[in-house]
């Protein structure tokens, strides 16, 4: 199925910032909640294993469980007093079945909208007689139609910065995997245009900005007595400009609940990310900061005080994160609002998880 419309051809065109601007989380129940940026005037919006909210605060991307897989966008109509978001209307349709039918919620993952929100970007799995495959799919929510862009195994992906909307994916064939080899590739929204602007190394997550490509590189393999090693590194979208931002001590990138390892404030000088504690529990996460604004760009990993959290999103003009604490078995039991510059950190929602904000 074809996306509709062509795709603008003026590639320095700005996204317009966003209309409106809210918090949604999953409560107890499992239900996701549309709710302001401080948490207040909650409204729920359904039951769904993911949900993503679009830049514009218009529409929300939520994944609902069993064994369809069925994608719902909602539509919200809100009305900003304030510091508060009121729902007027939420038009609930499923805009996508995922086929084959073998492929349930379980195996698919909400990644990213792109900037003009009328594009989601996700993968799916399925486990089928030919063994398992992985595709990297986008959705179109002005027509409901569902394209595949590629095939193979996925380790992040994100939308440019700017129209035209185009993508930037890590992928690899199991051969490359096997030789701890992941290129990333770009590509427009329809799956045309692909070019490979990684030839070696492992890399993930890439997360594209106005500065260029952010992404996780293996620098130095594990072993039973040792974990591995990665940095975050730059390159531009056409291949060139290749360097090492980081120089830290940090174990494989950790997505966040939104399938993202790493966030970009609007102006790209600023990185939150979420990386594999090698010094604590399995399931411990650090998360590190990253001012690009500087000519040597500085990083610095949150410590909490004993606590736990994964970074969940950084806002557009980089001057908060959002952040999840977790128990000592992982889950999430709130969400949380950091200065960029640290203390005091701010609690949104009690018993809230899998937060998404467009702020």
């Amino acid at each position: 199925m074809l996306l509709a419309g062509a795709l603008s051809a003026c590639s320095h065109t700005a996204i317009a910032p966003p209309v409106q601007t809210g918090l949604v989380y999953r409560d107890a129940s499992g239900t996701f909640v549309l709710a302001s940026l401080g948490g207040a005037d909650p409204h729920p919006l359904g039951g769904a294993t993911q949900a993503l909210l679009a830049p514009n605060g218009s529409l929300v991307a939520a994944l609902g469980g069993g064994s369809t897989g069925a994608l719902t966008i909602y539509h919200i109509a809100t009305t900003k007093r304030a510091h508060t978001v009121s729902l007027t209307r939420v038009v609930a349709r499923v805009a996508a079945h995922l086929r084959p039918p073998q492929w349930s919620a379980a195996h698919i993952q909400l990644l990213a909208w792109s900037p003009d929100s009328r594009l989601v970007a996700l993968t799916a799995d399925s486990i089928s007689a030919g063994g398992e495959q992985s595709e990297l799919l986008v959705l179109d929510t002005t027509n409901d139609t569902l394209r595949t862009i590629a095939a193979g195994n996925f380790f992040g992906a994100s939308f440019a910065p700017v129209l035209p909307d185009r993508l930037v994916y890590a992928d690899a064939t199991l051969a490359q995997l096997d030789a701890n080899v992941v290129p990333l590739f770009t590509a427009n929204a329809n799956g045309s245009a692909r070019r490979e602007i990684t030839g070696s190394g492992l890399d993930a997550e890439p997360a594209w900005g106005a500065k260029g490509i952010v992404f996780a590189r293996l620098g130095r393999l594990g072993s039973a007595s040792r974990s591995p090693r990665y940095q975050l590194w730059l390159i531009q979208p056409n291949g060139r400009g290749l360097r090492k931002l980081t120089h830290i001590v940090a174990g494989p990138p950790a997505p966040n609940s939104a399938g993202a390892a790493l966030s970009l404030s609007a102006n790209g000088a600023r990185v939150v990310a979420n990386f594999s504690s090698p010094y604590l529990a399995f399931h411990a996460i650090d998360v590190w900061t990253v001012n690009l604004a500087l000519a040597r760009p500085v990083a610095h990993r949150l410590t909490f005080d004993g606590a736990q959290f994964i970074a969940q999103g950084l806002s557009r003009n980089g001057s908060r994160i959002l952040l999840s604490a977790l128990d000592a078995d992982g889950q999430q039991t709130d969400v949380e609002s950091l200065p960029w510059a640290g203390e005091p950190q701010a609690v949104l929602v009690s018993a809230g998880a899998d937060p998404s904000w467009n702020g």
